[in-house]
């Protein structure tokens, strides 16, 4: 009855907040897409912010490999490789006749300078660690490269598919922030701060050129500026939508296509292993969330994780039935660890309000003080993400594959464990399908055991965008919304 209620509350506000509804696009070359968030700049290879990779993966800039909408690695940037018997030397053929957007040709030196660029010691790189274990790089001739590893690792090629692998020129890397220059088949146009990012099409893309010819996209926070955006014809899609109850505005509209599908978004609540180290009490706060009262709030239909890895992924142990909550518990556990009262300060980011709500007023129920500190992104990301100031935070971790980054010890989680290295390093020389899942099965059940975060729920993806746009992607299978093959009907 409320959620009814509450329905007609926001329709009515949505038909007098729009006024009038605009026409059909009038032009079908054109493209707008909203997005919740703001990206602090537009270089991949220098911030974890998923809102950069949503706008230019694969639309400004591009891998040697690519991620396609199934998950599958694909040649880009270079058209074939080789790989050494012992699985450590990768010999790679770069595609011929590309230009970067400046109209300076792609070779072999663009690939060792990136290569270079994000295994120095001075790399702002956000996934360096998973590029530590390149050895070196080196041009054979002008349109061959080779990189040689110092151990076997049969994830390689996804990792160079990633944006934070894409290849940027030596002459634009360093104002690539604010002015991207990549090989895709969209360039930069604009950034207007506060409001939105253009791009149009590239002319001389080296491949099938994009049927768009130009796409903008809205940054609206706001979840009812968006939906009216969205019924009223301004935001042509919305491939990230996340409200549920605003969700049921568009399911009935005809001129509308809801679509529901996965994506590698591991939500959590993220711990500071070095701050909180008595495991008794990270326990504890795993006992004191009611993990799908929080799912029935924040992201009803998603599916409840225990520990990091997606539930449709072929690795995937259930281990959410590790700690159930249980209130008696976490205060045993915090009474065990003589801590009562713990005080906890919870730095929540932007668009996490509902949850981070939530989940103090859980723990304050078992027993622990919050304290609540609200930021802005780039503040979470100086704060949290790189000075490891915080003891738990609230957020959503979209890259895909990404259980590697407990093995560093210097990520903010702070989790230091020799034996999840062991089973990393293993998984590096592991060929063998079988020997792959034994070993990422022992690492999601050592994550669990260790309660390195409150694993919560994998994020659904629910995409809103007009009946006739045709070529979106319906899961996330690594963050961005690829608008190359998509067009008007």
């Amino acid at each position: 009855m409320i959620q009814t209620i509450y329905k007609i509350f926001i329709f009515m506000a949505l038909v007098l907040h729009m006024g009038v509804v605009r026409a059909e696009t009038a032009d079908l070359g054109d493209l707008t897409v909203g997005m919740r968030l703001e990206p602090p700049h537009l270089d991949p290879t220098a911030s974890a912010s998923a809102s950069i990779d949503f706008i230019v993966y694969n639309n400004v800039f591009e891998g040697l490999t690519a991620i396609d909408r199934n998950g599958t690695i694909q040649p880009l940037l270079a058209t074939d490789w080789a790989v050494s018997a012992d699985g450590t030397i990768y010999t790679f053929t770069l595609k011929q006749g590309v230009t970067f957007h400046d109209n300076i040709d792609f070779n072999a030196d663009d690939v060792v300078f990136t290569v270079r660029r994000m295994t120095a010691a001075n790399t702002v790189n956000p996934r360096k660690a998973m590029f530590d274990n390149i050895q070196s790089v080196a041009k054979i001739d002008a349109y061959t490269v080779r990189i040689v590893l110092k151990t076997a690792d049969s994830d390689f090629l996804y990792k160079m598919a990633l944006p934070d692998a894409v290849v940027v020129a030596s002459e634009s890397a360093n104002t690539n922030t604010t002015r991207p220059i990549g090989t895709g088949p969209f360039v930069f146009k604009a950034f207007a701060k506060g409001d939105s990012v253009s791009l149009t099409k590239n002319v001389r893309y080296h491949a099938t050129a994009a049927q768009l010819h130009t796409v903008k996209f809205r940054f609206i926070a706001d979840t009812t500026s968006a939906t009216a955006g969205i019924l009223s014809g301004d935001i042509d899609a919305f491939p990230y939508f996340v409200d549920p109850i605003h969700v049921a505005l568009f399911v009935d509209n005809p001129k509308l296509t809801v679509v529901y599908g996965n994506t590698e978004g591991e939500t959590m609540v993220a711990i500071n292993n070095q701050n909180i180290s008595d495991i008794r009490i990270r326990r504890a706060m795993h006992h004191a969330i009611d993990k799908q009262s929080i799912i029935d709030l924040t992201a009803p239909g998603a599916t409840a994780i225990g520990s990091h890895m997606p539930p449709h992924s072929p690795y995937y142990i259930d281990m959410t039935q590790a700690y159930p909550y249980d209130v008696r518990r976490a205060k045993q556990l915090l009474s065990d660890a003589e801590a009562i009262g713990k005080r906890i300060k919870f730095t929540v980011p932007p668009a996490y309000d509902m949850m981070a709500n939530a989940v103090a007023d859980y723990l304050r129920k078992s027993g622990f003080t919050v304290h609540m500190q609200n930021v802005d992104w780039g503040t979470w990301l100086s704060q949290v993400f790189k000075h490891k100031d915080y003891d738990i935070t609230v957020i959503t971790h979209v890259e895909p594959m990404d259980y590697d980054v407990y093995a560093n010890p210097d990520y903010y989680y702070g989790y230091d464990s020799t034996a999840y290295r062991q089973i990393m390093q293993s998984l590096k020389h592991a060929v063998d399908e079988s020997e792959r899942k034994t070993l990422l099965a022992a690492a999601q059940r050592l994550l669990s055991k260790d309660a390195v975060n409150v694993w919560l729920y994998q994020r659904p993806k629910v995409g809103v965008w007009k009946k006739t746009l045709q070529g979106m992607w319906a899961d996330a299978p690594v963050e961005g919304i690829v608008l190359k093959d998509v067009y008007w009907q």
